[in-house]
């Protein structure tokens, strides 16, 4: 598997680098499915009070899917079960004396599954991926916080979202970006998938992007002055370096030093250092998460690498301790034979 883990120094304080790629920095584990198993929703009204609602049920020889839309919609719920879990395997299950949401749980157990909300809607999927969700949409909420209120609004407003019969998850995003005056760089990344029409209600933009990619083992990085967005993988133990509550990098405190909040945008570039393992890692989302996370303006002429036949998707490995910018960006552009030049806050990649 492929994995990355990253950490800034400044003196003797350290902080965390978000899993390298904004939710993560590289990425790929994207598995490219055979067949094609549709996520399955209920309309959700999701209200804390229909989570908590005490209910008895069984299910005896229904499919998956059939048994658990009924249920969801009787309760008034959401529910979103990912594309990986067979949706028509028969279903043996009983629970009584529980809330909605602890049934949920015994489901998901009983399953060899995981689940977790994600705003009104209830997510069932692998245990991993249930437990990335849970760790991954605070974070996001909290990037969504440090944004201009604007661009904050357009992530994090909850809002109903109409998904018509036979979209693809690649139509969905495109439609729902587009229409937020957003674009993506790379949807040619998610395989093809065929999903059912449904309505998700009260979801933010976030979510929902993260509720689409989760059942492909993908995440997605925002770049707030393109105004784009790109989907990215999550490494190995992508989850040792997540950012702290306050958005920002986690922060170890010294003796003597007085409490504050330290974002890693309050260090130089030319004090901060790296220690990162990079595991083929396509050089393109390194570049793009580095620079997001740096703050940098990333420009690439496209024209030198295409006179040298070179491509920026080429997968790198590296291994750096406490390393320099200069050399973390070499390490990623000198194996694809391409240089880079630091102008203030604007990273110029090119061919050699």
């Amino acid at each position: 598997m492929k994995s990355i883990s990253m950490i800034f120094a400044r003196d003797i304080q350290r902080t965390a680098f978000p899993r390298v790629a904004r939710a993560g920095v590289a990425l790929v584990v994207s598995v490219a499915f055979l067949f094609f198993v549709s996520p399955l929703f209920a309309q959700p009204s999701g209200s804390n009070a229909a989570w908590e609602k005490q209910v008895r049920i069984k299910f005896s020889g229904s499919e998956l899917r059939d048994a658990v839309r009924r249920f969801a919609e009787s309760q008034k719920v959401g529910f979103f079960l990912d594309r990986r879990v067979d949706p028509n395997q028969p279903l043996e299950f009983e629970s009584s004396n529980c809330s909605v949401e602890e049934t949920f749980f015994r489901l998901a157990e009983s399953l060899d599954l995981g689940f977790c909300r994600i705003g009104s809607v209830g997510y069932l999927g692998p245990k991993e991926a249930a437990l990335k969700l849970q760790k991954l949409l605070p974070i996001q909420q909290e990037r969504c916080s440090q944004l201009p209120p604007r661009l904050g609004r357009l992530f994090s407003e909850p809002v109903d979202w109409n998904i018509r019969r036979l979209e693809t998850p690649r139509d969905i995003l495109q439609k729902f970006a587009e229409e937020r005056s957003l674009r993506w760089t790379n949807l040619d990344r998610l395989p093809h998938d065929l999903w059912p029409e449904t309505q998700l209600e009260r979801l933010s933009f976030g979510e929902l992007i993260t509720l689409v990619l989760i059942g492909f083992d993908l995440t997605y990085a925002f770049s707030s002055e393109r105004m784009q967005l790109t989907i990215i993988e999550f490494p190995e133990n992508w989850d040792a370096a997540l950012p702290s509550a306050a958005g920002g990098p986690a922060t170890r405190s010294e003796p003597g030093r007085k409490e504050g909040k330290t974002t890693n945008k309050d260090i130089p570039l030319s004090r901060k250092r790296f220690t990162i393992q990079v595991k083929e890692q396509s050089a393109s989302d390194l570049l793009s998460t580095f620079a997001e996370r740096l703050d940098l303006k990333l420009e690439i002429d496209e024209n030198s690498l295409k006179k040298k036949g070179i491509s920026l998707e080429t997968k790198v490995s590296f291994d750096l301790q406490e390393a320099t910018a200069n050399e973390l960006f070499r390490a990623v552009l000198q194996p694809i034979d391409c240089k880079f030049v630091l102008k203030g806050k604007t990273l110029e990649v090119s061919a050699k």
